[in-house]
């Protein structure tokens, strides 16, 4: 019976398997990524059971599973899916890339770290999510994104770096910008300019953007590193923090062929942005300076520019126009001119296109792997006077040449080819306190400060002419025969080798060799007005005309010109060549599951060295075959005005550095980290103190969610509690130590006793050292609700002392004044992170990332003296007590009876004259406004995604900053000119409101418009009440804005069509840069407050539109 029973069972379960078995079916599939590249090795588990499957090499996979079962899909750095099987038998998956887990690991250029074990302040953030399409730079991305980091989009010409700031600047005169490593290597600056160089628009910024030569789809990553814990390993180079850019390797899998193409088309700017008079209105004030005397017969014939009325007294002097009724204007010729409201922007600003196009293949097998990527830009150019062509390359490869060797190569290149409308570089009048750049044909600067009375062609429908800088001028005319053309090349190899000597511990070297080459030529045609301001030489202008020359031999002579023919053809070269090389072994252990100990020990050295040439044509006849015509003299002009006419500088720099850190984690719950670093640099003094600099910094962190005490608390996924003290520094870019040795020619009244000469620039500095940072930072991180919450709080304490600047010494030593180490600057601020996941079903997901950013200064030491000027100019001042480039005002007390501006003097009477040259008790003459730097800053983005579409959408916003605004009244008088007023440039609007009657001091704060007479009287008193208005307290705005950064719509092709193409994936997007200050202050009229108006190569930032085709096959 017993038998019996027994079979009976085992009948009844085979039956029953059977059964089963017969349930179960076949399920067959493909696991990609987003963009259709086959997922190797990816798992497919069927959930609640031990049955799985790994993909193959082409992503395929196969695995029963009943109908009722789940499939559960995984792949490293992919987000895990649950895909019901159902009564399908093929189930192709798509993963998505697993953001948060992007986030686990901290990429520091030295060494991938785990995000649980990383102490330090980092954030890091993928490409394809902040990059803006259309805006060539990647860096500009950035913006609005991570806390702590705030940037400035100082202008929007190609090749010009945003300005970046992380925490603030940490520096006076330094640098203040970002370290940038790519995959490990810092990237060395071509031209070393600072932030504060990149706002000039001299044509060195366009060679300033360290990232205008990656292609923008080979960024895999961003990482910014922010305090000392995370910057230590750099040594003295960090301290203005580092942003390490990851690039895309190659992957296992099939060939992977990628092609991206998009068109971008620009606003041109408009009056409506800015507060400009009309021509009407311009005619009108021209008129009142007729009858004030500003402008007549006299004055026209002289002037060093002049627009329409001026040239209608030019035109009656020589007998081409005849005076008006009873000896008046002739006000039917003004009428034309009256009426134009020339749009100097549609003139000068055109409708363009921007071509960006993409190709990329990544392939690899278990041996090898490689990726290969080329990518142009053509842009029209957003002015008839620039365009400019790009190109990039990037091809990597990684080869495991044994379980324990892993090879790898990266060739990087760029070329360019550009051409901007021809400036020359500011330079700074210590007399008005304002920069002045001649010859500046900027499009948006004339469009900006030049009359709209003036027409660009006459009735005729020819190019009409005015004069500036004394010659015949129009602007159509001028950038096509007076422009710039760039050609760079920039190339790199870099090689990696990494040795697993055993599981614990890893050797690994990298080597890198970089050329750079930039060749930038002036070129002025004969008839340009900068080649003929230099033989405006007529009996009337001679003596006014600044650039002809005053013979000191022959002072018997009137001033003659040194360029009887041709033009100039100037060319700067600049050249890098750099070699980096860095060693490390790196130990990592976990002893019992509970000790994890990691160490890393490394050396490097680094050879930098880079060339400036300049040379200054003279008598260059291009349409001549480019013969060369020139006067001698041309040689002692130049040198009587202090300027080169060759030049060479060369940098030679050398550093050496030292590094070693180690950390420990208990249960991957209590982690402390040191880091030390010793390291040596060439441009400091040849003391052993003074050449070698050892940074530090003692970090530690409590992974609080993982204690006992905790597990009741699920909804707590992240709790941190992180700190850290450490030293790092710097160097700025001009503070040599060495001695400076140029060669000249004194100029002396007899030639025969001139010889040549050395002039001791500067003298060995042997004492000057790093500028060094000592900064502490706390901060908490956490994550909630399944990660659906994240916050991240931070503050942090910065002490910067040997802050390098000039000070005047006693002479003993050869200097009247010399660079030091003088000053103490201190900072403290506070980061708030938040991430939400608002909304998240299998089709509408909706994510937010909002930061703020707190951040003030104080200089607590600086030994040298700031003028007067200096404290009231754009750029501000440094005085103790008060943040670095703190701006001051003269406080403003209204007008007097005539409309003549008053101010409070230090004890509260009222002056109209203040010495801007005056170095003593500076701060008892003026008033404080604020710091010129931003105090707080932001972002706010947002992604909504429905099945296919995705929106995703930012906006920035800063604030604290004050701003001084332009010159109402136009005080430079150091040309020779002594014009207080002309009618070439463009008028305020302010004017409209200007005093004009006895009681109009009541209800206007707009000065008049003197006679000359009257002005003159006031200069000969030594007042000058109109200088001091344009730097008083009531020409000062907020920087404050918020702005609607980018929005981008995209839609990703579904499988319904994908699947009867070719393709693996693709995408259609149209997306918006720039598109709306929402607020700025009203004295601004509209002005953007991130550009600065500077001229030269510098082009505003307008908004942009894209439209971008993406296909994988």
């Amino acid at each position: 019976m017993k038998k019996k029973l027994t079979g009976l069972l085992m009948l009844f379960m085979a039956l029953s398997i059977q059964l089963s078995y017969a349930q179960d079916k076949k399920i067959t599939g493909k696991i990609t990524d987003a963009d259709g590249i086959p997922l190797s090795s990816a798992t497919v588990i069927v959930e609640g059971t031990n049955r799985g499957v790994v993909s193959d090499f082409d992503g395929n996979y196969s695995i029963t599973a009943a109908e009722n079962s789940v499939l559960k899909i995984s792949f490293i750095g992919m987000k895990t899916q649950l895909v019901p099987v159902g009564s399908k038998t093929t189930v192709n998956v798509v993963l998505a890339e697993d953001l948060e887990g992007l986030d686990t690991v901290v990429v520091t250029g030295y060494q991938k770290i785990d995000r649980k074990l990383f102490t330090g302040s980092a954030s890091t953030l993928n490409a394809s999510d902040i990059r803006l399409e259309g805006v060539a730079d990647i860096s500009r991305g950035l913006q609005g994104q991570v806390a702590g980091v705030e940037i400035e989009n100082a202008s929007g010409t190609f090749g010009t770096a945003p300005v970046i700031r992380i925490r603030g600047n940490a520096s006076i005169n330094g640098a203040n910008k970002p370290l940038w490593v790519i995959d490990g290597v810092v990237l060395e600056d071509a031209v070393e300019l600072s932030n504060q160089d990149i706002t000039t628009g001299n044509l060195e910024t366009i060679l300033s953007s360290s990232t205008a030569g990656i292609g923008p789809d080979d960024v895999e990553t961003f990482t910014v590193l922010k305090d000392a814990s995370a910057t230590a390993q750099y040594g003295a180079r960090a301290l203005n923090g580092v942003i390490v850019i990851t690039t895309k390797r190659g992957k296992t899998g099939k060939p992977s062929i990628n092609f991206t193409t998009s068109l971008t088309t620009r606003n041109k700017p408009s009056y409506n942005q800015f507060n400009i008079l009309s021509s009407g209105d311009e005619m009108s004030i021209y008129q009142e300076l007729y009858e004030k005397g500003w402008i007549d017969i006299a004055n026209s014939n002289t002037a060093r520019n002049h627009g329409v009325f001026s040239d209608m007294f030019y035109k009656i002097t020589n007998n081409e126009l005849a005076w008006g009724p009873g000896g008046t204007p002739n006000y039917n010729y003004l009428q034309r001119y009256s009426n134009a409201n020339t749009d100097w922007f549609d003139v000068l600003f055109k409708d363009s296109f921007v071509y960006t196009n993409t190709f990329s293949i990544s392939s690899g097998t278990d041996k090898a792997r490689y990726r290969a990527s080329v990518s142009s830009l053509k842009d029209e150019g957003q002015s008839i006077a620039d365009n400019v062509e790009n190109y990039t390359t990037n091809l990597n490869a990684d080869f495991n040449l044994s379980d324990n060797f892993v090879l790898g190569f990266k060739l990087t290149g760029n070329v360019r080819d550009q051409r901007i409308a021809a400036s020359q570089d500011r330079e700074f009048d210590a007399l008005s306190g304002v920069y002045e750049r001649n010859f500046d044909i900027n499009p948006f600067n004339f469009a900006l400060y030049s009359s709209r009375s003036m027409t660009p062609y006459d009735e005729n429908g020819d190019l009409q002419y005015y004069r500036r800088n004394w010659a015949p001028f129009n602007i159509l005319h001028e950038v096509q025969n007076n422009f710039v053309d760039l050609d760079l090349i920039d190339l790199s190899l870099q090689t990696n080798l990494d040795w697993k000597i055993n599981k614990d511990l890893t050797f690994n070297t990298v080597l890198q060799a970089r050329r750079y080459r930039s060749s930038a030529v002036q070129t002025i045609h004969e008839n340009s007005n900068n080649a003929a301001a230099y033989r405006a030489d007529n009996p009337l202008l001679r003596n006014s005309n600044i650039f002809l020359f005053d013979d000191p031999d022959a002072p018997e002579l009137e001033p003659y010109s040194v360029l009887p023919n041709g033009g100039f053809r100037k060319t700067t070269n600049n050249s890098l060549d750099n070699l980096f090389m860095r060693n490390s072994l790196n130990y990592s252990r976990t002893f019992n599951d509970l000790h994890q100990v990691d160490l890393l020990l490394g050396q490097e050295i680094r050879s930098s060295n880079r060339t400036e040439e300049f040379t200054d044509g003279w008598g260059y006849l291009f349409d001549k075959g480019g013969l060369i015509i020139s006067d001698p003299n041309f040689i002692r002009f130049l040198d009587s005005r202090g300027e080169d006419y060759f030049r060479v500088e060369e940098t030679r720099n050398r550093a050496w550095g030292a590094f070693t850190t180690a950390a420990y984690s208990y249960d991957s719950r209590y982690i402390i980290n040191g880091t030390y670093t010793y390291f040596g640099d060439n441009r400091t003094g040849n003391s052993k103190a003074a050449r070698y600099l050892p940074t530090w910094n003692l970090s530690g962190a409590w992974n609080i969610h993982q204690e006992s005490f905790m597990d009741n608390a699920r909804w707590v996924n992240l709790l941190k509690l992180k700190s850290t003290y450490g030293l790092s520094g710097s160097n700025p870019y001009d503070a040599s130590a060495g001695l400076i040795v140029y060669g000249v020619e004194p100029l002396r009244p007899e030639a025969t006793e001139r010889e040549i000469a050395l002039l001791i620039d500067q003298l060995e500095n042997s004492e000057l050292t790093f500028e060094k940072l000592y900064e502490w930072n706390i901060g908490l991180e956490t994550a909630f609700f399944n990660n659906r919450l994240g916050i991240e709080l931070e503050y942090y304490q910065r002490k910067s002392e040997d802050l390098i600047g000039f000070v005047e010494t006693n002479g003993v030593g050869g200097e009247g004044i010399k660079l030091g180490n003088i000053g103490k600057l201190d900072r403290d601020g506070f980061e708030v992170s938040l991430r939400t996941t608002n909304i998240e079903t299998s089709n509408f997901n909706w994510t937010s990332n909002f930061n703020f950013s707190h951040s003030k200064s104080e200089i607590t030491e600086w030994d040298a003296r700031d003028r007067i000027g200096d404290a009231i100019s754009r750029n501000g001042g440094n005085f103790v007590g008060y943040a670095a480039g703190a701006l001051f005002s003269i406080p403003f007390a209204g007008l007097d009876s005539n409309g003549i501006p008053t101010f409070y003097g230090e004890d509260g009477e009222i002056i109209q004259t203040l010495n801007l040259q005056e170095r003593e008790d500076v701060l008892k003459h003026v008033k404080y406004e604020g710091p010129t730097e931003p105090v707080f800053f932001g972002g706010f983005n947002n992604t909504v995604s429905y099945k296919n579409l995705s929106l995703n959408f930012g906006f920035a916003y800063r604030g604290g900053n004050k701003i001084r605004l332009d010159d109402v009244y136009d005080v430079r008088l150091s040309d020779g000119s002594a014009r207080l007023y002309d009618d070439f440039s463009s008028l305020s609007g302010d004017l409209i409101n200007r005093w004009s009657l006895p009681g109009d001091e009541n209800i206007t704060n707009i000065p008049s418009i003197l006679t000359e007479t009257a002005t003159q009287a006031l200069r000969s008193q030594g007042l000058n009440p109109y200088d001091l208005y344009n730097k008083s307290d009531i020409r000062v705005a907020d920087g404050d804005f918020v702005r609607l950064k980018n929005i981008r719509l995209s839609y990703n092709l579904p499988r319904s069509i994908i699947d009867k193409t070719k393709m693996k994936s693709g995408s259609i997007s149209f997306s918006a840069h720039n598109l709306w200050l929402i607020y700025s202050d009203d004295k601004l009229n509209g002005v953007d407050p991130e550009f600065f108006q500077s001229g030269g190569v510098s082009l505003p930032l307008t908004s942009t539109y894209t439209f971008t085709l993406n296909f994988n096959f």
